[in-house]
């Protein structure tokens, strides 16, 4: 295979396959490689060819290396905004501007935090939200907002357990309506997760179950409240208002 291998993440950007991943066949191993494909037609399926990862004029790999080459601030997932490509690392935040590879620009937004987990990255209403260690934030392409002030004494204690876990996990999802979840799983089949309406940074607790946070993948705003499905095809419907709700199984 000809694809970059140990993929992170990816994202089509500029009608180019961006793929966040620790090595292509003929490169050295790296956790900070973004690696990208020539323009590609998004109706057609990219060749599994060198060529597709190389620059048509120097036969080089094309690859962007993000800070430092080694392993101790390694990509964690990438995401496109407003026109630019952001690169989320474990200890610090990039942004690639540009529409092609002749003037891009790579710089670096913050090193003060990065991303806690792949799957807390959403793009959402023209921002970017993500879970670092301090808390959950929003990124509009121009100011970094905490969207989880005030619930920082229920969040941080969750966001602060240890990242190495196998069952450790933060997820975010778009429910519609201005709504977002959040679920954080910190111990073995132990969870919390809460619908969050953006706007007002209003945050609502709706599940402290056993089901961990991967459980909550598959969430959508019903007309009775928020859904939710789990790996053994039981269900929840979390009313938006009321405490409790319904439980069941799929026939």
């Amino acid at each position: 295979a000809n694809a970059p291998t140990g993929i992170t993440d990816v994202a089509i950007h500029y009608n180019r396959l961006f793929v966040a991943a620790n090595t292509i066949s003929g490169d050295t191993a790296s956790p900070n490689r973004l690696y990208y494909t020539d323009l590609i037609d998004p109706v057609t399926v990219l060749p599994d060819t060198a060529a597709a990862w190389q620059d048509d004029v120097s036969g080089l790999t094309n690859k962007i290396i993000v800070g430092q080459d080694d392993g101790g601030d390694a990509i964690v997932g990438i995401a496109p905004l407003n026109g630019n490509l952001l690169i989320f690392k474990t200890r610090s935040i990039w942004v690639l501007a540009g529409n092609a590879p002749i003037n891009w620009t790579l710089r670096r937004l913050t090193n003060t935090f990065g991303c806690r987990d792949v799957n807390s990255i959403l793009v959402h209403d023209n921002t970017v939200l993500f879970a670092t260690y301090d808390g959950i934030y929003q990124y509009d392409g121009a100011q970094m907002t905490k969207l989880s002030e005030g619930m920082d004494a229920a969040v941080q204690y969750h966001l602060g357990s240890t990242a190495t876990a196998a069952w450790n996990a933060i997820t975010i999802n778009d429910v519609g309506n201005n709504f977002i979840s959040v679920a954080i799983t910190d111990q073995p089949n132990t969870s919390r997760a809460w619908i969050v309406h953006v706007p007002t940074r209003t945050w609502s607790e709706f599940s402290t179950n056993g089901l961990g946070a991967f459980a909550y993948r598959t969430v959508f705003l019903g007309v009775n409240g928020l859904v939710t499905f789990d790996h053994t095809r039981a269900f929840s419907i979390r009313s938006l208002t009321a405490p409790n709700g319904v439980d069941g199984v799929l026939d």
